[in-house]
């Protein structure tokens, strides 16, 4: 999912966010570990908010300031 100039992407590491704000160089900004996350399958980002859904249910992260940091 695209949402202004990063891209959230669930995967077995749990939601990576890509900045695309150069596209010729684009680089891991954050990572959400499998700590929080177990299993992610579905994700929506709306304003300040990405709504993730895992095997335990709906989680919610905001995604405000998500620069440079690995929640793990």
């Amino acid at each position: 999912m695209i949402g202004g100039t990063y891209a959230y992407i669930l995967c077995h590491r749990g939601l990576v966010v890509v900045d695309l704000s150069n596209p010729v160089r684009p680089g891991i900004s954050a990572e959400v570990g499998a700590k929080f996350l177990n299993d992610p399958r579905g994700l929506a980002v709306q304003f300040r908010y990405a709504f993730v859904v895992d095997s335990e249910g709906l989680k919610v992260f905001d995604i405000t300031h998500l620069d440079h940091r690995a929640i793990q």
